[in-house]
This record gives C-alpha cells, sequence and structure tokens, in this order.
C-alpha cells in the first residue's frame, strides 16, 4: 500500500495522482503507460517533489488523452507575490524549484529565504 504524503504535493501531483487511481494503476504500472518510467520518478511527480519535462508532460497528455496545456498550467506556480504574503510564504515552503531573475536557488538558499520572511512577517506583526 502506498504510503506518501500528499498534503505538500503540487496541483500537477495531485492530478497525476488521481489520474492514475481512477485507472487503477499503482505507480509501475502507470510509469510504463506513459512511457517506462520508474514507478520512484512517477512517485517524485505526484508528491512535487520533481516536475516532468514539457517531453515527458506530451507524454503523459498523450496517454490520459487531453491537451498538454493542461499538464503545463498545473505545473505552474500560482501563487501571486503582489496580493498576499501568506501565499509566498506558502509557496516557499513546497518542494517546487524557486528562481529569481533566472537563477535556481539552492535547497540551504530557499530556507534563509523563508527564515528572512518569517523575520519580516513577525516584525510587521508586532508593528501593527
Amino acid at each position: 500500500m502506498e504510503q506518501y504524503k500528499y498534503h505538500d504535493s503540487t496541483p500537477l501531483g495531485r492530478f497525476l495522482r488521481e489520474s492514475r487511481l481512477n485507472a487503477g494503476l499503482t505507480l509501475e504500472g502507470f510509469g510504463q503507460l506513459i512511457g517506462g518510467f520508474s514507478k520512484t520518478m512517477v512517485s517524485k511527480w505526484e508528491r512535487g517533489i520533481n516536475t516532468p519535462s514539457t517531453k515527458n508532460l506530451r507524454l503523459i497528455a498523450d496517454q490520459l488523452n487531453i491537451e498538454v496545456s493542461n499538464l503545463i498550467a498545473l505545473s505552474e506556480p500560482t501563487n501571486s507575490v503582489r496580493e498576499d504574503p501568506n501565499e509566498l510564504f506558502h509557496f516557499i515552503g513546497q518542494s517546487v524549484p524557486i528562481t529569481y531573475k533566472g537563477v535556481l536557488l539552492e535547497k540551504d538558499e530557499v530556507a534563509t529565504l523563508r527564515a528572512m520572511l518569517e523575520i519580516i512577517i513577525k516584525n510587521k506583526s508586532s508593528n501593527n
């Protein structure tokens, strides 16, 4: 039985998991169906640890008989930095790549960014 935490998954990850389960497929079966991917890779996609490449999204879309643009839309971050700082804070807690001006941030840099945001939010809260 698959015992994974999906509450931190991405919209794409949740969609892939639901599609797989609705089709009655195991991680391994789904991976084979969409092009010979390992169950580990499929699990990482579902949990939001990795995101399929555009090429792999096309393979998945073909097998699920859906438009690849739908999968691409699900794989893109939807959090708006401008609207609510809590949205940014939540986004940084996710296991998705974060880039700034085209530069990928490392895990320790993301952790530092999250800690800095905690300080900023705490200071703002205490000033109000």
